[in-house]
């Protein structure tokens, strides 16, 4: 009976000193990568809301990727084309044209022009 009793004390204190050494050894917190912060950052841009904005193109400037809109309640509006694409598109309208364009606002930049959709019937005029 002292040799059951004594085996039980010693399994109690090995398993009771073991869980204390596993458990100080905890893992260190990894700072996070860079790329995890890329994905932070784009996450964020993409849940900014795309707004149509619907006027005439009253000046495009090609060398500074701008497009000056005039909206259909008289107010102006510039906007940058920072995206390849974007950058084509402004390069196919002239002033006087009527458009939809789709843009969105960046902190840095403002608002950026996303995509350009010209109105039936003005894709003929120059």
């Amino acid at each position: 009976m002292k040799k059951m009793l004594t085996i039980m004390v010693a399994v109690a204190l090995i398993s009771f000193w073991g869980i204390n050494t596993l458990a100080a050894e905890t893992p260190k917190a990894t700072p996070p990568a860079k790329s995890q912060t890329i994905k932070t950052e784009t996450s964020v841009q993409t849940e900014t809301k795309i707004q149509k904005i619907e006027g005439t193109v009253v000046n495009v400037d090609t060398g500074k990727n701008t497009l000056t809109l005039k909206k259909t309640d008289g107010s102006e509006l510039t906007l940058k084309a920072i995206s390849p694409k974007a950058q084509e598109e402004i390069k196919k309208v002239n002033p006087g044209e009527k458009i939809s364009a789709f843009c969105k606002e960046k902190k840095k930049e403002g608002m950026v022009l996303v995509k350009i959709v010209k109105e039936k019937g003005e894709k003929g005029k120059k």
